[in-house]
């Protein structure tokens, strides 16, 4: 009898043992995926916030060139409707002609050695007048369209 409670105490504690093994090592498998699962979302987390980030600089990105487009737009028309009166037309004039001297001043500046015909207030002169001939026929086409 004695032999016979040590034999079902032998096979009751390696049951346990057994038992006590393959709980902890579902325990370790549980906890393994459970930190995988972690990770992955982390990622997926940190995946998600960067495309948020991407998202709101593209679209701040699209919001400034629109708004600079529509401010150039605005000074655009404004300068239009100025240069369609005759104190605008000397206005244009006067702003090509300081343009024209500002690039002959930085070709000057540029280079050791500047080659004219001569004739640089022609040269100016020549460039206001046909810049006042596209400004008008701008304007003419402008009046008979409204």
């Amino acid at each position: 009898m004695t032999a016979e409670r040590q034999k079902r105490s032998a096979i009751l504690t390696a049951e346990g043992v057994k038992i006590a093994a393959i709980t902890t090592a579902e325990g370790q498998k549980q906890a393994r995926v459970l930190d995988a699962e972690a990770a992955k979302a982390e990622q997926v987390l940190a995946a998600e916030a960067s495309k948020e980030a991407q998202i709101l600089e593209a679209t701040g990105k699209a919001e400034a060139i629109r708004l600079v487009a529509i401010a150039e737009a605005e000074a655009l028309t404004t300068i239009g409707k100025s240069a369609a009166t005759e104190e605008g037309q000397k206005a244009v004039a006067l702003n090509l002609a300081q343009g024209a001297i500002d690039a002959h001043k930085a070709i000057a500046h540029e280079g050791t050695v500047v080659l004219t015909d001569g004739k640089t207030s022609e040269n100016i002169t020549t460039t206001v007048a046909q810049a006042m001939a596209v400004s008008s026929s701008i304007n003419s086409a402008h009046a008979t369209r409204f």
